[in-house]
């Protein structure tokens, strides 16, 4: 219950995200600006996360730390995860409503099932299969809903968000294998610290400095809760409900995501909820759910093939003692 509570907690902040945003370019705001102001707030934190972490597992930094194949890899996965994928969001957030770019972004487990099919050549079941039909469904019936009050950048910034959810989805196929390898406090917080780098290079690139010097203290405050409450929080609420309920309920009970963002969205920005984003809601959330329910019937399987296993082997033991 208890990892199931963080899982709702990490969700409905995570989700809080796209109305911050949205509010910061209501005050002049470009996606690179916002992104910059995050990271500026976040950055301290996954800091004294890693200093905590080189104090009390210090062999184990150090060994990664010298490792040019795992640093390589980190910095891969910090550049598609953190950088790439947060950059695109914010990009496309200038376009599209924050309930239209939360369901998109939440497509990125049926991206996953694609690519491994295309790729990998994994099997995928007609369930899942008509799951992802089912997903797609709704993200259109959503866009169809923007469209009619957004216009024409309205494709363009749709664009911008699915192009995040490839890249967040490439990011989570690639870290997979490394993530256990380092730990997973010490591996987000190296990748944050990559992409807080190549954040601020590319602020530096396309924004002046003195632009901090003139924000507001509003903008100052949606900084903070976007880098704190949206970020950091979230990131560690999540990690902390996977460890306790396993990763295929954490992704069914993270459904409450999209839901929340429309009713927030809703509240403080005004933005119309219509039939369309409604069903296109429904029906994505339902395809989500089916994969996640699909891949959690697929480790159960698993996990019973093994236990079955031992017994066979434990059964054969007896027999042999016997003799």
């Amino acid at each position: 219950m208890l990892g199931i509570i963080y899982i709702l907690i990490g969700s409905i902040l995570f989700s809080a995200k796209a109305i911050l945003v949205k509010l910061a370019y209501r005050e002049g705001l470009d996606g690179i600006e916002a992104l910059a102001l995050r990271i500026c707030f976040a950055v301290p934190f996954y800091m004294g996360s890693l200093i905590w972490i080189y104090s009390r597992y210090r062999k184990k930094t150090e060994k990664t730390a010298t490792n040019p194949r795992i640093l390589g890899m980190v910095v891969v996965y910090g550049f598609l995860g953190y950088y790439l994928a947060s950059y695109l969001d914010f990009a496309g957030l200038q376009y599209i409503t924050a309930g239209l770019e939360r369901l998109v972004l939440f497509v990125y487990p049926t991206i996953v099932v694609l690519l491994n099919w295309i790729f990998f050549k994994k099997s995928v079941s007609p369930k899942v299969m008509l799951a992802v039909a089912i997903t797609y469904l709704g993200i259109g019936l959503a866009y169809f809903h923007d469209v009619k009050i957004g216009g024409d950048n309205v494709s363009w910034g749709a664009f911008l968000v699915f192009l995040s959810a490839i890249t967040y989805a490439l990011y989570l196929m690639g870290s997979g294998d490394l993530i256990p390898k380092i730990g997973v406090n010490l591996f987000t917080s190296l990748a944050m610290l990559t992409s807080s780098v190549l954040v601020l290079i590319h602020f530096s690139i396309t924004s002046e400095w003195t632009r901090f010097l003139e924000y507001n203290s509003y903008v100052y405050f949606l900084g903070f809760l976007l880098g704190i409450f949206t970020t950091v929080v979230p990131s560690y609420f999540i990690s902390a409900g996977i460890h306790a309920v396993g990763s295929s309920r954490a992704s069914i009970v993270s459904s409450v995501g999209p839901m929340s963002t429309i009713l927030l969205a809703f509240i403080f920005l005004g933005e119309t909820v219509g039939l369309y984003q409604i069903l296109g809601t429904l029906f994505v959330v339902s395809g989500v759910l089916l994969i996640a329910m699909s891949k959690k019937s697929a480790e159960n399987r698993a996990e019973r093939e093994v236990e079955e296993e031992e017994i066979k082997i434990e059964v054969g033991s007896i027999k042999e003692l016997k003799e």
